[in-house]
């Protein structure tokens, strides 16, 4: 599962993220797409690149849809552990199964998390 913060990195061409994220089928929670759209314009990207690199992202990514389960989830996660509510919803998607992948270190302590520190 991965999270903005790992796919702003791997399109800025951080070697760590490149490679944990290529050559396997990532999955990646739909609300990532709007929230990558703000960062990489924030960033200086052209259109045309945002454009490119959302298209990146749906082609290796299956795209993770909300359900009424993961919401409620994350609305009790973001009171327990004090997360934005968004961030709440992304770490909503791992599981035993998913490791969610971040730059955020308010995760790197948490389960089912690989926390990649970056400066």
């Amino acid at each position: 599962m991965v999270d903005t913060s790992a796919w702003v990195e791997f399109f800025e061409g951080n070697k760590e993220f490149q490679l944990l994220m290529t050559g396997v089928r990532l999955k990646t929670p739909l609300l990532v797409l709007g929230e990558l759209i703000r960062v990489l314009s924030r960033e200086g990207w052209f259109e045309a690149e945002i454009a490119s690199a959302i298209e990146k992202v749906k082609v290796n990514s299956t795209l993770m849809h909300l359900d009424e389960t993961k919401v409620i989830n994350a609305g009790n996660l973001s009171l327990k552990k004090k997360f934005s509510f968004i961030d709440a919803l992304h770490y909503a998607f791992a599981s035993e199964d998913e490791l969610f992948l971040t730059t955020d270190s308010g995760f790197k302590d948490e389960k089912n998390v690989k926390y990649v520190k970056v400066s």
